[in-house]
């Protein structure tokens, strides 16, 4: 992870002029990121104003293809907005298993918002060069002012809507696939089993 550099020439983001001050690229590159944050969906109603000061209090990382974000297992810490460039989500073990992927304009990591002694319970790598803001717990607290956090509070209900039926639809499969198969442990439940396989949904270990 790299925050961003202003020594050279190229910028993540198309721009016309040669020569600018050091004060005037951060200037210039602030501005360029609100722009794209505007063009999203997910920022479509947001004051101009307030994508200002969302870029202002967010750190801005980048990072090249095959750089890993967030380890599974590691300390959660905050949760990251994919500005440009594409993500893969997977869960580590003996046999990796891909989750997904994560495009610009969605939110991932979002549980270090929740659980600031949590753990990462997916890997996230870069399939592109990526470019991200970092959004803290405290951030979302004391900034609720703020429309782009609106926006950002709003995504994550959907999100987190989303992923418990996924859950949902994860546990009554296992569910069936137990009663189907007659999977029974020694002790003659599938109680066991079932936690196992909701311990895989979660990224846990089985």
């Amino acid at each position: 992870m790299h925050q961003r550099s202003f020594s050279g020439n190229e910028f993540p983001f198309a721009f016309k002029g040669e020569s600018f001050s050091a004060q005037s690229k951060e200037d210039i590159y602030r501005e360029a990121v609100c722009r794209h944050l505007s063009q999203m969906y997910l920022f479509r109603d947001v004051r101009w104003s307030d994508l200002e000061s969302l870029v202002e209090l967010c750190p801005i990382q980048h990072y090249r293809v095959g750089e890993t974000i967030m380890r599974q297992g590691a300390s959660a810490e905050g949760a990251m907005i994919l500005i440009e460039g594409k993500l893969r989500v997977s869960l580590e073990g003996k046999s990796p298993q891909f989750v997904g992927e994560v495009y610009p304009g969605e939110i991932f990591g979002e549980q270090g918002l929740f659980h600031t002694r949590g753990e990462r319970n997916a890997t996230v790598t870069t399939v592109q060069n990526s470019i991200c803001l970092k959004i803290s717990p405290q951030l979302m607290r004391e900034e609720s002012h703020n429309s782009a956090l609106s926006a950002l509070e709003r995504q994550l209900i959907a999100a987190l809507a989303r992923r418990i039926r996924r859950t949902n639809i994860g546990l009554q499969r296992t569910w069936k696939e137990a009663d189907g198969v007659g999977h029974l442990d020694t002790s003659g439940n599938v109680v066991s089993l079932v936690f196992e396989q909701f311990a895989k949904l979660l990224g846990g270990k089985s």
